[in-house]
């Protein structure tokens, strides 16, 4: 009732430090814990100089992500539990004033290094995110459709790009009205757009058509694959590669579907893509594409579950293996909100895709070339 959401809005900011808890330390300390660490390694030490700490700095996350899910679960599936309106409401605030601390982190520190204090918080600000984009009422989800696209116009690192990205998905899945105001804008040409910042919107585009159930891919289909093809032809090599990919695989789901609709009122086009498959560039760089584990391996509602966002993706993105968090921590789950393990077998053997070498390189791209970022080059 109003008491508990009264007592969750004074406790954000207790919630939000629960959220981003973790192994953060400053650096003269990360000397210390990694000398510690090492001599453990070597199972050498018998007189208990070098004591065991015994911290466990994910459980805060653990606890709060729980919590979180089942509040979600219990109150914002009912749209008709009125009598727990204000405590749905507190939830939804809760769900933006995630979204204003990685807005806010992003204005104090627009360029940071990959696992860094910064990039530590913002992936655990982004995780918590995209566990609660699901359960956004509509007007909660357009107020976060905005900050969350804003902030892909800033970021450089891959972990938090594939949640943001992530979490517009599911918005957008969710809340499909939001589509002329969210997503389109973002497709149309624009003479102060940064190229590089295309591939986002190129890659969300591409899931919100695949999640989107058959009825309402044909009106979809036919307003989104025309402006994604004129992204194909663009004179930025990477933007043109994602544009290509994106249409060839938004065309192979038309014919897939059956979208009748879409294949006569778009069979214009149908010569231009078959083109790109056989003589365009998007076979010969194919390898950039399948590096992009987000764009070409996941499917934002198949694969949602809390493996997934805690450990593969932070796996795969060159976070430190102290941040990962494996399913076990979370303890007996049972029928929970979300699914606990992930069930892409392609996705779970898929190897890091980059070397310890190329991400310290990636670290200071700037933000006019994070086109270098989405392809992993």
């Amino acid at each position: 009732g109003w008491m508990a959401a009264t007592c969750f809005n004074r406790l954000q900011s207790v919630a939000t430090a629960a959220c981003t808890f973790g192994p953060i330390y400053k650096k003269n300390m990360r000397v210390f814990y990694d000398t510690e660490k090492f001599v453990h390694s070597l199972n050498i030490v018998k007189n208990g100089v070098c004591g065991e700490s015994g911290r466990v700095d994910s459980a805060s996350r653990v606890i709060m992500a729980k919590f979180l899910l089942r509040v979600a679960s219990v109150y914002c599936q009912d749209s008709t539990a009125s009598q727990d309106s204000e405590l749905k409401a507190a939830l939804m605030e809760f769900s933006i004033h995630l979204a204003d601390e990685v807005a806010s982190i992003s204005l104090k520190c627009p360029h940071y290094h990959v696992n860094s204090m910064t990039h530590r918080t913002k992936l655990r600000l982004c995780q918590t995110l995209v566990l609660l984009s699901q359960w956004a009422d509509q007007w909660t989800a357009g107020r976060l459709c905005g900050r969350v696209m804003a902030a892909l116009q800033s970021d450089n690192q891959l972990s938090v790009r594939y949640l943001l990205e992530w979490a517009v998905c599911l918005l957008l899945l969710g809340h499909p009205s939001l589509l002329h105001a969210h997503l389109l804008p973002h497709l149309l040409p624009d003479a102060d757009k940064r190229l590089g910042r295309m591939c986002s919107s190129l890659t969300i585009a591409l899931h919100t058509g695949l999640g989107l159930p058959a009825p309402a891919k044909n009106a979809y289909y036919q307003r989104v694959l025309p402006l994604v093809l004129r992204w194909a032809t663009s004179h930025h090599f990477v933007v043109r590669l994602y544009a290509q990919a994106s249409a060839v695989r938004m065309w192979g789901d038309c014919v897939q579907s059956g979208l009748v609709e879409v294949l006569d009122s778009l069979c214009h086009l149908e010569g231009f893509i078959h083109f790109i498959q056989e003589n365009g560039e998007l076979e010969k760089s194919k390898r950039k594409i399948e590096d992009n584990v987000f764009f070409s391996r996941m499917n934002v509602c198949n694969d949602f579950s809390i493996e997934t966002i805690f450990h593969v993706l932070p796996r795969l993105t060159g976070v430190l293996e102290e941040e990962w968090l494996p399913v076990e921590v979370f303890g007996c789950w049972g029928e929970g909100p979300v699914p606990l393990r992930c069930t892409n077998q392609q996705l779970l053997a898929h190897k890091t895709c980059f070397s310890e070498e190329s991400q310290e390189v990636r670290m200071f791209v700037s933000p006019s070339c994070l086109c270098m970022t989405c392809c992993h080059v």
